[in-house]
């Protein structure tokens, strides 16, 4: 939809305005001579995936012939960029950053773009090829290992593209060694098994006990057993405790046994 208006400061429709283009996008219109500003009807509103052209064109028009004005839309395409977590939960508030090339320099205006909290963000682009790459703040979050696989991505006129990222979440076992003396704390043993039957070591084992008789160890979350390293021959004096402990371990938190 155009209007046409006599007066540059578009405040003056004439009879008829908005205009409506047919089928091969033209509007035809009978004017007497002398100047008109023509502007397209911003409907972007309802057309969210449209970019309208916002300007307003000058149109002369004499005697007998025909003027003519060109508008230009440029329809676009969603970007959607969805986030999953090994426990399904915690979806909102990751970034992300949509580049124009390969090598990732050039960021896509508005930029870095956060998850809601269904996990999803929705970029209204134009058609052409991005390159999608999740902000890393692995370093104050720990707990969660970043998918920092950059995704391509091909965003078509009027269509959803869609990539998915998956975020891990860990907990962290901790293993607290006590002695009857209330020192002699470090350097104690333990293997960590993914099985009750303490057949399957998780990587690592065994782990050694710090200053204070602490271990702690980022884990998925799961159900896991500790048992300690015994060396009577080595230290005949102690006697080792000698039970398998389980220990449950869920995301974001963390787990002790004694």
């Amino acid at each position: 939809k155009f209007e046409i208006f006599t007066d540059q400061a578009c405040t003056k429709p004439i009879s008829g305005s908005p205009f409506t283009t047919d089928a091969q996008g033209l509007i035809i219109t009978r004017l007497l001579p002398g100047s008109y500003w023509v502007r397209e009807v911003d409907e972007s509103d309802e057309h969210p995936e449209w970019d309208f052209d916002g300007k307003v064109w000058t149109m002369n028009v004499t005697a007998g012939n025909t003027s003519t004005v060109t508008f230009r839309n440029i329809r676009k395409g969603y970007a959607r960029i969805v986030k999953n977590t090994n426990t399904k939960e915690n979806l909102g508030g990751w970034k992300f950053n949509i580049y124009e090339n390969e090598a990732c320099t050039i960021l896509v205006k508005g930029s870095p773009f956060i998850t809601g909290d269904d996990g999803k963000i929705e970029v209204l682009l134009e058609p052409g090829t991005y390159w999608i790459q999740e902000v890393d703040e692995s370093d104050g979050n720990p707990l969660w290992n970043y998918d920092t696989t950059i995704r391509q991505m091909v965003v078509k006129a009027g269509e959803t593209a869609s990539v998915t990222f998956t975020n891990t979440h860990y907990g962290y076992g901790q293993i607290i060694k006590n002695t009857n003396l209330g020192g002699t704390l470090e350097g104690w043993k333990f293997k960590i098994y993914s099985d009750e039957a303490c057949t399957s070591l998780i990587p690592g084992s065994p782990f050694t006990t710090d200053a204070q008789g602490r271990i702690k160890v980022r884990l998925l979350p799961g159900v896991y057993w500790i048992r300690e390293v015994v060396d009577p021959d080595m230290l005949p004096e102690w006697q080792f405790d000698t039970n398998v402990r389980s220990l449950t371990v869920t995301a974001g938190n963390t787990s002790s046994v004694t």
